[in-house]
């Protein structure tokens, strides 16, 4: 088994897409390690929106 090494809260964060359609993005954590999440085209939409009503213009 591979030795995983812990990362850095630096990286950036990362979106991307896979093979199924999916959306992934990886969210560094603070400590290390990163939080990893697959949604759905909808469910990134309705991340979105909640985003936007909170976030100061």
């Amino acid at each position: 088994m591979a030795v995983q090494k812990p990362r850095g809260n630096d990286g950036p964060v990362k979106v991307e897409r896979d093979s199924r359609g999916n959306i992934i993005f990886h969210l560094p954590l603070e400590g290390g390690g990163r939080f990893v999440a697959a949604v759905s085209e909808q469910e990134a939409q309705e991340i979105i929106s909640e985003f936007q009503a909170v976030v100061k213009k």
